[in-house]
Order: C-alpha cells, then structure tokens, then sequence
C-alpha cells in the first residue's frame, strides 16, 4: 500500500546518497538515478550481454540441492521478493487461470515465508516452484524452456532479467506502472497496466 511505497522512497533516496556508484542497464533507468541528484561521474551504463553470470556462478550439485525441476508448461518470475516485485499479483492471477498452468519464482528475500502461504492459502500451492537460486546453465535452461517471464513491479522501470529474456528469445509479460525503455517493444513484449488479477491471468491463459 501507500506505506510500502513511501518506505521504498526513503529507502531509495538513502542508498543513492550511500553509494559508490551505480551499474545500470538502460538510459531509462541512468535518467532516473539521476532524478535523485547523483551524479553523472557515478554512473555507469553496463552492456546487458554480461548480466547473465550475476550471482548464479554455483552449480546445483556443488551447493547440494535439487536439480531444477521442468514442470511443463509454466511461466517463469525472476526477482527479489520484496514488496516492490508484485509477485503476490502473480499468484493472485494464476488461481484463476487453468490448472495446467505453473509458476516457477526464482529468487529469494523477506516476503518469501509470506508469498509461499499466499500460494497455500489460493489452492495453488502444488502449482508454484520456489528455488532461491540456480547455476548459469540451469537459468539459462528455465529461461529458454519457460511459455513466458511474467515481471510484476509497481515502479521499476527495466528490470535486468527482462532484457536477459528479450536476449534469450523468450516473450515478456512486464506487469505495473513504471515505464519502460523506448527501445523495448515488439511481439515478444507485453506491458499490462493493469494490476488487477483476472487481467493478468487473461493474459497467461
């Protein structure tokens, strides 16, 4: 809610102030680093060829966990699961799509133990894959075998993974408010407006 938002807001202001420098993906995203006054000597606008390997360098084995399940056909989320990722849009909208449909979320953070009982709480909970993290290769396969990316944010304008899908090939559902690189478009990108489930879920059927 209104909270929430203004949280984030704070939240944001403060760690522009804080850091070093920033990395960023898109000239939307360094235009709106620079809304919070940070100068342009601190910014770096990185190629998205290299964000594949960010954070996803272990392999399943070395870490001792699961292989990555393929259940067929799901829809892949990638993000933080924080309460700007809408995630909890997402199993909102699958409880009213067929039950043949899945959702694999790939990431981890504190809303975590609260969108899994979310998932238990709609009957959707057989339906939903959580994994904390992958190996390159296993994201690389998630990525080119999912239907789609479905990406919920309520103001992130271009989120890495939606050009790591684009890259890949695999179409994008892009959900919320924010705006999105002009560069961004196409039959393979989908921007809905709208948050409310049963648009969504018309969408994934």
């Amino acid at each position: 809610g209104a909270i929430r938002i203004i949280n984030n807001l704070v939240l944001e202001k403060l760690a522009t102030r804080m850091a070093d420098g920033f990395f960023v993906v898109s000239p939307l995203i360094l235009a709106a680093v620079r809304y919070w006054r940070v100068p342009e000597n601190r910014c770096n606008l990185t190629s998205i060829i290299v964000l594949g390997s960010l954070g996803r360098g272990i392999s399943n084995e070395a870490r001792g966990v699961p292989p990555v399940p393929s259940p067929s056909p799901y829809v892949l989320s990638v993000g933080a699961l924080t309460g700007r990722k809408r995630v909890d849009l997402l199993l909102r909208a699958f409880a009213l799509t067929d039950e043949d449909r899945r959702l694999v979320i790939l990431g981890n953070g504190p809303m975590k133990d609260e969108l899994v009982q979310l998932s238990c709480d709609l009957g959707i909970a057989q339906r939903v894959t959580w994994l904390d993290s992958v190996s390159d290769e296993d994201f690389q396969t998630l990525i080119h075998h999912a239907l789609f990316c479905a990406l919920a944010s309520e103001r992130e304008g271009n989120p890495a993974i939606l050009y790591e899908a684009l890259w890949a090939g695999t179409p994008v559902i892009y959900i919320g408010g924010g705006d999105v690189d002009p560069g961004i478009g196409g039959p393979y990108f989908t921007h809905l407006k709208s948050v409310d489930p049963s648009d969504i879920a018309h969408l994934i059927e």
